[in-house]
This record gives C-alpha cells, sequence and structure tokens, in this order.
C-alpha cells in the first residue's frame, strides 16, 4: 500500500517574512483559505482557517519578491511538523505546509475564481 501526503490551498496571503540563506530564497506564508457551509438551523456560515506556508525558491523562477498582501496564490505540498525549542527553554510544535508547487495568481478584474470541489 503506498502512503499519500499532499496538500493544496487556494488562498489569500495575510502575510509572509523572505529571508535570503545563501543563494536561496525562503518565505514563510501565512494563507486564509474560506469555506461557507450551511449550519444545522438552515443559516450560512463561513469558516476560516490560516495555514502557514514555506516556500523554498532555489533558482528564483518562483518570484516570490512580487507577492503581496491579499495576493491570491494556489499551493500544493506536503503537511510536516517539527519541534524546536525557544530562548527561555520552551518547547514549541508546528504544523507547516512545506510547497511543492508555488503559483501566484492574478485573476483579471471581475473574473470568478474555479470552484474547487470534492
Amino acid at each position: 500500500m503506498q502512503c499519500i501526503n499532499r496538500v493544496e490551498l487556494l488562498g489569500t496571503v495575510v502575510s509572509f517574512r523572505t529571508n535570503f540563506i545563501a543563494d536561496k530564497t525562503v518565505s514563510t506564508i501565512h494563507l486564509l483559505t474560506e469555506r461557507g457551509y450551511t449550519n444545522k438551523e438552515g443559516v450560512p456560515c463561513l469558516e476560516a482557517q490560516r495555514h502557514q506556508v514555506v516556500v523554498w525558491d532555489n533558482n528564483g523562477n518562483l518570484r516570490l519578491q512580487e507577492l503581496k498582501v491579499n495576493d491570491i496564490v494556489h499551493v500544493t505540498g506536503i503537511l510536516t511538523y517539527r519541534k524546536y525549542e525557544t530562548s527561555d527553554n520552551q518547547e514549541r510544535y508546528v504544523s507547516e505546509i512545506k510547497a511543492t508547487s508555488f503559483q501566484i495568481c492574478k485573476p483579471e478584474e471581475n473574473a470568478v475564481l474555479p470552484e474547487m470541489t470534492m
């Protein structure tokens, strides 16, 4: 049996930080996704999730320098977990998506993004 670890997100950039390590660029992006649903009482609701995405751009092809808050991005990647220790010796755990594919979507004015169904 083959295991699968794949995440696909289409969402809005709420914040990001870019660092340069040697000749590589790494960005940590906080991405907001929203899902609409109707609750048991028939009231429309909106659920928002914030995701941490790590994007490595080894050769400059991803154009991370063009990224702005409120941009819509499409990310495919894997779900990863890591542990680190703070300066006051507290252990912290982080869940993040390590991007394997990243694209800034530039929809035309009044364009409708494709609906993603499962």
